[in-house]
C-alpha cells in the first residue's frame, strides 16, 4: 500500500501540532492549579496571621486594663488618710 509522502507529512504535522496543544494546555492547567494552591495557602497563613495578631491585641489590652486598675486602686489607697 502506497501512502503519499505529503499525507504522511500532513499527518505527523497534525500529531506534533495535538501534541503541542495538549502539553501547552497541559501546563497552563498544571500552573493555575498550582497558583490557586499558593493563593489558598497564602489566605490560610493571612486567617492564621489575623488571629495571632488579635489574639496579641486583646492580651495587651487586657494587660493594660489590669495595669490601670492596679494604678486605680493605688491611688485609691493612698487616697485613704491613715488615722492613727
Amino acid at each position: 500500500m502506497y501512502i503519499p509522502p505529503r499525507i504522511v507529512i500532513l499527518a505527523l504535522a497534525a500529531y506534533g501540532a495535538y501534541n503541542i496543544a495538549y502539553n501547552a494546555v497541559t501546563l497552563v492547567a498544571d500552573g493555575a492549579y498550582n497558583l490557586c494552591r499558593k493563593i489558598t495557602e497564602v489566605m490560610e497563613m493571612t486567617e492564621d496571621a489575623v488571629m495571632i495578631i488579635t489574639e496579641l491585641r486583646d492580651e495587651v489590652r487586657m494587660k493594660k486594663e489590669a495595669r490601670m486598675r492596679e494604678e486605680e486602686e493605688e491611688e485609691e489607697a493612698a487616697a485613704v488618710p491613715i488615722v492613727p
